[in-house]
């Protein structure tokens, strides 16, 4: 019984941590960060194209 509180317990913590995070991330405001490097032409186009649903999904949330 004691582990099942305790368990319950750390779920409610992490969704209320994940809840601030959130909150703290909005109150910053938008930000950009420049990144700068060399990288393979054809590999960066293929990566970029399969990570760009996941890249604009993170902005919108």
């Amino acid at each position: 019984m004691n582990e099942f509180l305790l368990e319950l317990l750390a779920r409610l913590k992490k969704a209320a941590s994940k809840e601030q995070i959130k909150k703290d991330i909005q109150s910053l405001g938008k930000f950009y960060v420049d990144i700068v490097g060399r990288l393979p032409k054809g590999k960066t186009q293929q990566q970029l194209k399969r990570l760009m649903p996941d890249l604009q999904r993170l902005m919108l949330k």
